[in-house]
């Protein structure tokens, strides 16, 4: 097993894993859209319909060897957000507590292009919904019993123990120290209120990335192994400096979890594809109390399963 204070990648990428046709998506995403209006999500006029009727105008026009034109790279976030809901869908359509139907209304909202954000809470909160339920949606896709009883953006049930998990998404990447400061606060509170043992803090940096490539004019092609490979190694060299920064939060913040999601073309194919990773950074040492080492492992364990 990886050394508890070390980082533990996990893989959710559709480049390892077989990449679904265009005509599964299409199924995938009609059954999530018909989920949501169940519930009472309003679909009509939203980004979710726009993503949708998207993947219907992109089919087949994604060509590697020209410019992308910003059609197509929207086309390809219209993918990779997409998959979000599926898997949302997928993983967490028996659950039926009020607090979980509440944030699930919410996840349309906001404009279609994520760059249309803006700083406030009218504009970003479809996203800041969707990537919370779509964290719950990946430990509940590995066994981990998920709930939405407390007021955590979500409750994990691992080791024997409830863990708050508080999600944040990142417009710059300044502010990556100060949202990991915020999540950890909501943590004790959790803690406080008997809500949690202790928790981890889920930190999307997604829009950060895909902004600085609008700023840059960053053509999203390349390899795959290549782009996989330096991004493992990019957030894994961030280990360190969080321990340092953030290893006084223990035992009440177990760990850092760090996502990011990069659609792209594959230069090899020209196929589109995503890479998805969650890479979790525990922030206990050998001299930590046992309860605190066990908790970190059990997480590790937990997370593990999704390279396999």
């Amino acid at each position: 097993m990886t050394s508890p204070n070390q980082p533990q990648g996990a893989l959710v990428d559709w480049a390892t894993n077989q990449q679904p046709s265009g005509e599964e998506l299409r199924i995938a995403s009609e059954a999530a859209v018909e989920w949501l209006e169940s519930h009472g999500v309003r679909v009509n006029g939203t980004r979710v319909q726009h993503l949708v009727r998207g993947l219907t105008r992109s089919d087949g026009a994604l060509d590697a060897r020209r410019p992308i034109p910003a059609q197509t790279i929207a086309a390809l976030w219209d993918y990779a957000e997409l998959h979000d809901l599926i898997v949302i869908h997928q993983q967490l359509k028996g659950v039926r507590t009020e607090r979980f139907i509440e944030s699930l209304r919410r996840i349309s909202k906001g404009p279609r292009l994520l760059e249309d954000e803006r700083a406030d809470g009218g504009s970003i909160a479809g996203r800041n919904f969707t990537f919370e339920l779509f964290c719950a949606a990946r430990f509940a896709s590995l066994g981990v019993p998920v709930g939405f009883e407390t007021e955590a953006d979500a409750t994990l049930h691992i080791g024997g123990e409830r863990l708050a998990l508080e999600c944040k998404r990142l417009g710059n990447i300044e502010t990556l120290e100060r949202n990991i400061e915020d999540a950890a606060l909501q943590i004790r509170r959790r803690i406080e209120h008997g809500q949690a043992a202790s928790g981890i803090a889920a930190v999307s940096i997604s829009r950060a990335v895909h902004q600085v490539s609008i700023e840059q004019n960053v053509q999203p092609i390349g390899d795959v192994e290549s782009l996989r490979k330096g991004l493992r190694q990019m957030v894994a060299n961030w280990g360190p400096h969080f321990y340092e920064r953030f290893s006084r939060l223990s035992p009440h913040l177990a760990g850092i979890l760090i996502h990011y999601k990069l659609p792209l073309i594959d230069h090899k194919t020209g196929g589109a594809t995503l890479l998805s990773r969650f890479t979790m950074y525990a922030l206990d040492n050998k001299d930590s109390p046992p309860e605190v080492i066990a908790r970190s492992r059990a997480c590790f364990q937990a997370l593990s399963q999704l390279d396999s």
